[in-house]
Parts: structure tokens; sequence; C-alpha cells
């Protein structure tokens, strides 16, 4: 009763953040349920199993897997498809038939599945914010492009120190990475895993965040465009950081900012992790300023070039590249290279943008590769962007109220 009333989020998702171990806890209690029924004992608090059956089909990609936050691994929805059997005969949700049907039916669906089942046609996902869990899915109707950025509480033992990081996916393939988790015997799971650098967030001096909460400021879902504002909570002492994003079926538009509270001047550390092949024509030479803890000591091949300027890199798959350009910023140096990745055996190649100041604000756009045109991106007044690709052309006011407008292209 404990579990079902306590570590349960009112969304539905496990406590520790994790899909791996959300559904190694959803096991044992929904056979408590089944237990609990048949010897007659009232169990109220199992209204919960309904919420973390629902949880993880907000929470879903495109290739009908889970993001990988926290101590987890890639959990495919098919591979829980015993748990839906169950959930189905429970509370009769069509939503679930689609998790039923995707695999054979198994020993669980014999003894507490329904005797039947149907075919159903899936319903189109729209973009979720579960914000007890403090996770947030960004979609697109019509597209697979989709981001999932987690801003909730940390997630006890198996929490990363990773606020305000997300991964994607889009033209049917992953994008931004997450190492999500390795055997916990393996020293990367400790030096790697779980540090800050190994995520697409923002690292400061250095050093490791701390164990923080973080809340949701705006949230904006449209036809077009989801956009999301958050802050981090104190992950540094003094510091201060927010992250914007502004998702469409073409790109996605990223504002994140940090500064000191004191005016002190710190090292800040974009970071942005990619599965494909780096490519670039910025004149980078090898590089040598990392220091050798916190996970950056598995950062490897570096090569960096200072800059005042936009600049962009692409990491390359096969029909689904992903462009992405910063706006410059004086004195900013761009590091690429390679990290480590989901695969031990497979390194991501990873690109970074670090400044030194007592603020820091990073303009990004990650374009994937649905458009021909290279995207342009323009900040026309404080807060105010033009995102124009061919034809398309989409203002996006973030100061103030927001407002997307697009005209032309789809």
């Amino acid at each position: 009763k404990f579990q079902m009333r306590e570590s349960v989020t009112s969304d539905g998702a496990w406590y520790e953040g994790a899909w791996g171990y959300h559904f190694f806890a959803l096991n044992p209690l929904l056979l408590t349920r089944e237990m609990a029924e048949r010897a007659k004992i009232a169990l109220p608090e199992a209204a919960a199993l309904k919420r973390m059956l629902d949880a993880p089909l907000a929470s879903v990609f495109p290739d009908g897997t889970l993001p990988n936050f926290n101590d987890s691994g890639y959990t495919s929805l098919a591979g829980e498809s015993s748990y839906y059997d169950i959930g189905y005969r429970l509370y009769r949700d069509a939503r679930y038939l689609g998790v039923v049907n995707a695999s054979p039916r198994k020993l669980e669906a014999m003894l507490w599945g329904a005797p039947s089942v149907s075919t159903a046609t899936p319903a189109p996902l729209s973009s979720e914010l579960l914000l007890d869990s403090g996770i947030a899915i960004l979609r697109v109707p019509g597209s697979d492009a989709t981001l999932a950025v987690k801003f909730g509480f940390h997630g006890g033992g198996h929490g990363h120190f990773d606020k305000l990081s997300f991964i994607s996916y889009a033209n049917g393939a992953r994008q931004a990475a997450d190492a999500g988790t390795q055997a916990y015997g393996a020293k990367t799971h400790a030096t790697w895993d779980k540090t800050t650098i190994a995520h697409n967030t923002i690292s400061v001096d250095g050093k490791q965040q701390a164990e923080s909460t973080g809340k949701l400021l705006e949230w904006n879902p449209g036809p077009l465009a989801t956009q999301i504002r958050l802050s981090a909570g104190p992950v540094y002492p003094g510091i201060e950081m927010e992250r914007t994003l502004v998702h469409t079926a073409a790109y996605t538009l990223d504002i994140a900012e940090v500064h000191s509270t004191d005016g002190a001047t710190h090292l800040f550390d974009w970071m942005y992790h990619s599965f494909g092949t780096l490519t670039t024509l910025l004149p980078t030479k090898p590089y040598f300023g990392f220091p050798q803890a916190g996970g950056y000591q598995h950062l490897s091949n570096a090569r960096a070039v200072p800059l005042d300027e936009e600049w962009r890199v692409a990491f390359e798959q096969p029909n689904a590249n992903m462009r992405v350009r910063m706006l410059g910023v004086s004195d900013t140096t761009v590091v690429t290279g390679m990290g480590l990745g989901p695969d031990l055996r497979v390194p991501v190649p990873f690109v970074m943008a670090r400044r030194s100041a007592p603020a820091a604000r990073f303009i990004a756009l990650y374009q994937n590769a649905s458009q021909a045109a290279d995207a342009v991106v323009v900040e026309t007044a404080p807060g105010v962007f033009t995102v124009t690709i061919g034809e398309m052309r989409d203002q996006i006011t973030l100061s103030g109220k927001y407002s997307f407008t697009r005209t032309g292209g789809k």
C-alpha cells in the first residue's frame, strides 16, 4: 500500500525517474493487486496502477521505446506487453491494445489477462506534460519529430545530475543522445553515466550539478509548435539556469541561459551529444583544456576553435541528418570530440560551446533533414526570433506573452 500511495507520482511515473525501474516495480504491484482481489482485501491504493500504465503511453518515442533517463536503458513498450494485457482486462482502455498486439501474448495473459483482445488503431500522439514527474514530451502532429526534456525531482540513488537535459528523435532515428546506464559493475557508471557533462545540458566550472528539482515556467503546446520554459532549480550555488525550447516538425529552437547571482565569472559548458558522424568546416585544432574528472576524462579526440561568429556542425545518419547551428557570441570556444554512448563499444560525438563570463546565453537551432534548405535564425529583438527555411518563415515571440506565427511553406 505504501509503494502504491507514495512511490507513484500523480501522473503515473515511478519516483526514481527510470522507466526500467518503473516496470520492475509495476510487476509485483500488479501481482499484489491480483492476490488482494482473490483474498477479498480492499486495496484502494491500486488505482495508482492505472496511472503507471498510462504514463509510458504518454512518453513513448516513435520507435516504441521510452526515454533512457536516469538509470535506465531503452525500454521497449512491446517488451512490457504482459502488463498491458492485464491492464486491458482491468480497465478496458483501448489504448493498451496497441502494446498488447505488438508481441505474442505471454503466460501472464493466460493467467491474468483478458480472455480475448481485438485490434485497435492507435490514436495520434500529441505533446504531453508529466508535471509531477518533471518530464515533458514535445511532439508535432503528422511528424515523428519528438523531444523529451527532464526537469523534475532527482530520482534518489538512480538519478542523474542532468537537470534540463533532453533527448530527441526525428526521421526514423534517435538524435540527441543520453548514455542512460551501463551495468552497475562498470566503472563508467559512476564516472560517466550520472555526470552532468554526459548529458545535453550546461555544466558550470567543470563540476557536477547538485541534486535538484526544477520548475515549469511556461508550457504552450500547439498544432505547429510546442514551447516550454524551465528552471533547473538550485543545481549550483549562486547560479540560476533556465532553458526554453520551441519544437516544430522541422527544427527545435533552444535558448539556454545561465548567470551567477553575485556577478562572479564562471566557466559555462553547453553540451550536445548526438548520434551519427559529426562533420564540420570549422578550422579546429587539437584541444587539451578539459579537466580529468567529473566525466570530462571520458571526452576524447577533442578539437577546438575560438569563435565570435555563428557556427554550425552536422551529425550525419542515413536519411536522418541533424544540423546544429548556434548564434555567435564573442569569446566562445567551440569544441568537438567523442564521448561514451549507451553502448560503450560505440562512441557518440559531441559539440560543446564554452564561455567564461558572469552570464551566458546559448541560442541554438537543431534542424532535421526533412528540409533541404538550411535554416536561418535571427533574433530581431530581445526574445523575438525569426526562423526561415526556404519559403517557410516562423515568427517566435518569447519575451512577454509567447506567440508563434508561420507564413509560407508547410
